[in-house]
């Protein structure tokens, strides 16, 4: 707010007019460049490399407010870039640590450049809405709006940044959520730095660091917080620890804790207000992390909207393995989209709900629940054969076509070394049922053939014959809000949904979920709504559920005696459970020497030639 003042100046009153000047001169807050404490992002992040904090000071700018567009990346990357396929309809959260009153912004866009400094100018934002509120992460009253559209950056140029005033003083401003609404072409968006003029003075951090001596725990380790603060009255630690003060030392501090089970995100608040925050992940012993294998097209990969944060947030103790897309050996708390290893609550799948279920049907507190996502939208069936290359999709931090089979193979088998894998989801089929497609033509009718090798291979390849596995069925034809009738137009479905309704009686321990009473996203016909892919979770899991109480009874193993050889039988269900033996005298009886029969896991049916000079040879099945 501006005001103008109009003084008449009379003999003597020179010195009145030059005290009052000093006085609005002293109680007017100076102007600032500020940059946010913290940004979040809900359009991923290309890489690892790319992620949303680098918009803050990554280092482009210099005293006159330029960059330099014909540089080329540093190794760790100087960018904010959405992950691939991601180029409009997602928010960049802008935090500070105090409230703060904003009146301009300075953008520098996007420019696409590799190494030797080639590249193209389409990928920077074009249009845009601001929106301030009163609290953190988009929360609170909403204290101002925005909009409006960036220039296009010039590439192999000098560019200064483009500064956009707002008209207005936003006032107490805690948070901003930038939505972009276009950008200027390519496959993905991204921006290389962004601040804000203030009229307040900028906010240095009281933190300057505070960490984990590991982010993993394993079952009986500990964690060590350390952390270094300025000039502080009070220093409190959430999650029940209290106040850490007592345990600093000239700004310095340190406090070592065995974490719950899953993972636990640690805010260290100094004075009330300046936080900063840490996620540890403590595993429990390798057989209480189960482990799910999810693969097929983009119902999997997650594309339900819209996303809510009461019913879709993460669980402490579920957890994903990596992404497809990097960092793919790391475990961290599951959220959605799971293939993606930046938070993005765009769009959901059904494994988180999946997961959720299955964690609430085991009575162990110490359970954790570890999904690797590595399902990929427009994905044909052939692809997901041993060493097939998916010849039109690429992962963007290789630059590399997936070989789809054997990344999930590798990151399952990488995950193993923590836990034991329990199962496998399945949702596929659309792309082979679509008459229109070329590369790699559907042919529907090899998808049975297809879905049972599908299953042999993974049994092989994962070590357990009997893995359940669980597929289900596609969008069905269904009427919107407005009446308007969706179909989704697969002119070869019945044949592969026959397929997959069939699986239970070609393949044992696996099921097909049913699709009724599900809906599609109100502007789409092949992709599950929210609250539809929540259902599904369910259902997964409820067949899951069903298949390993089908085996948890006691198996019950037939012997016969034939030409002096004894055969072994036990029910199909059991395949994938080991025999096990052991032979002792006479007068010894039942021991705890137990020896694996070789190869019994792979079928339900066993030779043994009979021996006379044994004494007691005993026999039992052992599941995993």
């Amino acid at each position: 707010m501006s005001h103008r003042v109009k003084i008449k100046l009379a003999g003597g009153c020179l010195q009145h007019l030059i005290l009052l000047v000093c006085v609005l001169a002293l109680t007017t807050a100076q102007a600032a460049f500020q940059y946010a404490n913290t940004v979040t992002t809900t359009g991923g992040q290309f890489s690892g490399s790319y992620s949303p904090s680098n918009l803050i000071n990554n280092g482009f700018t210099s005293s006159a407010n330029t960059i330099d567009t014909t540089v080329t990346y540093l190794a760790g990357g100087n960018n904010y870039a959405t992950v691939n396929g991601t180029t409009a309809d997602f928010n960049l959260t802008f935090n500070f640590n105090a409230a703060v009153d904003v009146s301009a912004m300075h953008v520098w866009n996007y420019v696409y450049r590799s190494a030797g400094g080639t590249g193209s100018t389409t990928p920077g934002v074009n249009g845009y809405s601001l929106t301030f509120y009163a609290g953190t992460n988009g929360a609170g009253s909403v204290v101002g709006t925005y909009s409006g559209n960036l220039n296009q950056a010039v590439f192999n140029a000098i560019a200064p940044a483009q500064t956009v005033n707002f008209g207005t003083t936003n006032q107490s401003v805690r948070s901003v959520v930038m939505t972009v609404t276009s950008n200027f072409g390519g496959s993905f968006t991204g921006m290389s730095e962004l601040g804000f003029e203030t009229s307040t003075p900028t906010q240095f951090p009281t933190i300057t660091s505070f960490q984990a001596t590991t982010n993993l725990v394993l079952n009986g380790g500990t964690a060590t917080l350390n952390w270094q603060v300025g000039t502080v009255t009070n220093l409190v630690i959430d999650q029940g620890i209290g106040n850490v003060l007592s345990l600093t030392t000239n700004g310095l501090g340190s406090l070592t804790l065995t974490p719950p089970m899953g993972a636990t995100t640690y805010a260290l608040t100094a004075n009330g207000v300046f936080t900063s925050s840490i996620t540890v992940v403590r595993l429990p012993p390798k057989e209480k992390i189960h482990i799910y294998l999810l693969i097929g097209q983009s119902n999997m990969q997650g594309a339900g909207a819209p996303f809510n944060a009461g019913l879709d947030g993460p669980q402490q103790r579920v957890m994903q393995f990596g992404s497809r897309d990097g960092m793919e050996s790391q475990w961290i708390q599951a959220h959605h989209p799971l293939t993606s290893f930046t938070a993005n609550n765009s769009s959901i799948g059904m494994g988180l709900e999946f997961a959720k279920t299955m964690l609430a049907s085991n009575s162990d507190p110490d359970v954790v629940i570890g999904l690797i996502n590595h399902a990929i939208g427009a994905s044909a069936i052939q692809w997901w054969f041993p060493n097939i290359v998916d010849n039109k999709q690429t992962n963007p931090a290789t630059g590399l076509n997936y070989i789809l089979y054997n990344e999930a193979i590798r990151r399952a088998t990488n995950a193993a070394n923590y836990g034991v894998i329990k199962g496998v989801l399945w949702h596929q089929g659309e792309y082979n049922s679509n008459a229109g497609n070329s590369n790699p033509l559907p042919e529907s009718e090899l998808y049975a053939i297809r879905l049972k090798a599908l299953v042999d291979f993974l049994r092989r390849d994962l070590g357990n014959y009997g893995l359940p596995f669980v597929c289900g069925k596609f969008v069905p034809t269904w009427t919107n809000v407005s009446g308007q009738v969706f179909s989704s137009g697969l002119t070869l479905r019945a044949t592969v949904e026959a397929a997959l309704v069939d699986l239970p009686n070609q393949r044992f321990n696996t099921a097909c979920v049913d699709n009724l009473g599900l809906i599609g996203r109100e502007d789409q016909a092949i992709h599950f709504d929210a609250a539809s892919q929540r259902t599904l979770g369910i259902r997964y899991a409820q067949k899951l559920l069903a298949i390993n109480a089908a085996m948890s009874a006691a198996p019950t193993i037939g012997f016969q005696i034939a030409n002096g050889q004894a055969m072994l039988t036990w029910p199909s269900n059991y395949i994938g459970w080991t025999l096990q033996s052991q032979t002792n005298s006479l007068s010894q009886g039942l021991g705890s020497n137990w020896s694996v029969v070789t190869n019994s896991s792979a079928t339900n049916r066993i030779f043994r030639a009979i021996n006379p000079s044994n004494g007691n040879v005993f026999f039992r099945l052992k599941s995993l």
